[in-house]
């Protein structure tokens, strides 16, 4: 079968959910998909079409309800029926990145394996676009998982991990690629970006990203607020706390949790959560450093070459601190220590510098190897 010019393509994902990380990702994905197929038609599938339409300007349609009742009231309100009919005009389904396949949050796997059966159903190709495999702890996980890989034409995964866990289930052909906001053209949220990095120009703040993560919270946000203290006091720097989630997990109502255990309040800010990713790339580009808990924090530091000290509570976290060769500058979050911290910042703010110039040479590496999905999509449709 020849290559369709002008292809049409459904994109699922955790879309529409107040995910800073994941809205990324799509706008990768849409830049990918316009830079092989400019004239493709495209579909998103969103936890919240209206607003995914208006952001995007591309139509839209709900996602499959995972609940039972969601799932019944669907059938009758026809959403159900206009997500179907989109798999099935579709000739290609692009599974869209991120830590969708763990059970770190057990409902996760269902919910995803509902979106991406009616693909099967249709008989659609699919791509697999940049995802993290794990952990999979349960055996019911492990087997939902083999029997959907088996069935994806192209699988895409952000690091070595998922591979070795897919291999493990029996599942080959594997390409491991950069997560795909490494490859995001950051002249369109922030015009005038100097791609060389500008120690001078940096700005007398920080920006902290913090999730909720319900194991060692209690202890860690005490630390937390003591290093932020100290961080004020020693090198009178601000900290401007950044939501990268507002719905499900609330990282504002955690951030606040640790915000009310400052002594000094007044050198710290919680900002309000934004989908506006320029924004937020340009408080991080003009930061003296970034701590980072959220994965894509520590990407979007990547992406302006802003020196990071990383926070890691999953797998996926420490292995793009590795791909970035990093891992001096991580603490894993349920181990963290407060002197641990002071001396990693220490280093980090000493060698600033040094950091901000291999963080760019990192990135335009990085940025290169993301490349090979424009290759991968034209033989998803091919």
């Amino acid at each position: 079968m020849s290559m369709k010019h002008n292809p049409r393509f459904l994109i699922c994902g955790n879309y529409g959910a107040t995910n800073l990380g994941d809205e990324a990702i799509l706008q990768s994905i849409l830049q990918c998909v316009t830079s092989v197929f400019p004239g493709a038609h495209v579909q998103i599938v969103s936890a919240d079409p209206a607003k995914t339409k208006q952001q995007y300007l591309k139509e839209t349609v709900h996602m499959i309800p995972a609940g039972f009742r969601s799932f019944v009231r669907s059938i009758f309100s026809r959403r159900l029926r206009e997500t179907l009919r989109a798999y099935k005009h579709a000739d290609a389904v692009i599974f869209g990145g991120g830590g969708l396949f763990t059970d770190e949050k057990p409902p996760a796997i269902f919910i995803w394996v509902m979106q991406i059966l009616p693909a099967f159903l249709y008989k659609k190709p699919v791509m697999c676009f940049g995802q993290s495999v794990g952990p999979l702890i349960m055996r019911s996980s492990r087997w939902a998982v083999q029997k959907i890989f088996k069935r994806i034409k192209i699988i895409t995964v952000r690091d070595e991990a998922s591979k070795k866990l897919l291999n493990k289930l029996g599942i080959e052909n594997i390409h491991v690629l950069p997560d795909p906001v490494f490859g995001l053209h950051t002249n369109k949220f922030l015009p005038g970006h100097n791609p060389n990095p500008h120690s001078g120009e940096r700005k007398p703040y920080i920006v902290f990203s913090l999730r909720p993560w319900i194991k060692h919270a209690e202890k860690n946000r005490k630390i937390l607020a003591q290093f932020v203290d100290w961080v004020s006091v020693t090198y009178h720097l601000k900290t401007y706390f950044v939501p990268f989630q507002s719905h499900r997990d609330d990282d504002e109502a955690e951030v606040l949790q640790v915000f009310s255990q400052l002594e000094y309040r007044h050198s710290a800010e919680v900002l309000s959560y934004s989908e506006n990713i320029g924004d937020v790339m340009k408080l991080m580009e003009e930061s003296t450093a970034v701590i980072g808990m959220r994965l894509h924090s520590l990407i979007f530091s990547t992406l302006t070459h802003t020196p990071f000290l990383a926070l890691s509570y999953s797998l996926k976290v420490s292995e793009v601190v590795s791909q970035l060769e990093m891992e001096n500058y991580l603490c894993e979050y349920r181990f963290i220590d407060l002197e641990q911290l002071k001396k990693k910042f220490e280093a980090l703010f000493s060698h600033r510098a040094h950091l901000e110039k291999a963080l760019a040479e990192k990135q335009k590496l990085l940025a290169s190897k993301t490349e090979d999905y424009k290759k991968l999509l034209q033989e998803l449709v091919s």
